[in-house]
């Protein structure tokens, strides 16, 4: 698999996340971009061999037992992938806090969404 290809891990979150979710973007290589029904915004990485996901900035919020898949916070004027742009996610440019997170299993993923849906 080159980098360029989406990972078979990241296919089954994509997959997973368009199941709950609906897609904001389409025909992205390198990002699957959803938002849940009340408007919140996530991002999933494709070409990565881990899940690694972008959302809103809302770790203030998360449950305890989901606060170790946080990877890093980015405040508003933080540098970020350029694929968080006004195309695939206006939500997550630059210009506005993020969180990135990081899961390794889909059932830890699972997990996270039945908690982002409820935000």
């Amino acid at each position: 698999m080159s980098e360029k290809e989406p990972s078979e891990i990241a296919l089954k979150a994509e997959s997973l996340l368009a199941g709950e979710f609906n897609r904001t973007s389409e025909n992205v290589l390198y990002v699957a971009a959803f938002e849940t029904k009340t408007k919140h915004a996530l991002v999933l990485e494709r070409c990565r061999q881990d899940i690694y996901l972008w959302t809103e900035a809302v770790f203030d919020r998360v449950p305890t037992e989901l606060q170790g898949f946080l990877k890093k916070n980015y405040a508003k004027d933080a540098p970020r992938s350029s694929n968080l742009n006004d195309k695939n996610c206006k939500k997550l440019k630059r210009g506005n806090p993020v969180n990135y997170w990081k899961f390794e299993v889909l059932g830890d993923l699972e997990k996270f969404v039945d908690w982002y849906n409820t935000i």
